[in-house]
């Protein structure tokens, strides 16, 4: 069993933590802790149960990692960061740091916020549609499946060629590759994802 947190240990985690990501929920729950301890108040046994998860984020090596932060960010990271920001600024999720991202290409995310971004089961579903190669290559000619929206259904009811696959994806579901279609007879193309297109199949 870890031995009991000072006064001085939460504060100092507290201090680590605000300022890492001062709006975070850890961040929000080191100062309540701390505050509770000035005041003389023991913490339960739940609230050192997150603490010590908490503070085993602060260590000497975890703090070292974060100094080498920017490095790793650029080369590990910032490509796939890019990927999924354009995903998250069609959500209400990650806003402030997504903006951040595609605005400024040396702005480096705090390290723990971009991981949350990253390593979620929303960005791996959208990094996989990057990563899946296009099943409707360009030039190909599509239908629309019975599951895309009637306004999609009509634009491209009479079939439509495929110009791009390689658009912003901005759904997380499966099959979410976005692609650019012109359809037959129309002058502008319509952007529609891979799920809800089908190939078209050419009479002989």
């Amino acid at each position: 069993m870890n031995p009991l947190p000072t006064l001085a240990d939460l504060i100092r985690v507290r201090d680590l933590v605000v300022a890492d990501d001062p709006t975070s929920w850890p961040s929000g729950f080191m100062e309540s802790i701390a505050d509770q301890a000035q005041k003389g108040r023991r913490l339960s046994a739940s609230q050192l149960h997150h603490y010590e998860k908490i503070a085993a984020e602060y260590t000497p090596a975890k703090l070292a990692e974060a100094a080498a932060w920017g490095d790793v960010y650029l080369r590990d990271y910032r490509e796939k960061a890019v990927l999924v920001a354009r995903y998250y600024k069609t959500t209400t999720y990650f806003s402030n740091i997504s903006s951040q991202i595609l605005a400024k290409p040396d702005y480096i995310p705090p390290m723990r916020q971009l991981k949350r971004m990253v390593n979620n089961k929303y960005a791996e579903r959208v990094l996989e549609a990057y990563n899946t190669p296009a099943k409707y290559t360009t030039g190909s000619m599509v239908l629309p499946r019975a599951n895309a929206s009637w306004r999609l259904r009509n634009a491209i009811k009479r079939g439509a060629i495929v110009i791009r696959d390689d658009l912003p994806v901005i759904s997380s579901a499966k099959g979410a590759r976005m692609y650019s279609l012109l359809p037959i007879g129309a002058t502008k193309p319509v952007h529609m994802e891979e799920r809800h297109m089908k190939i078209m199949r050419l009479k002989k």
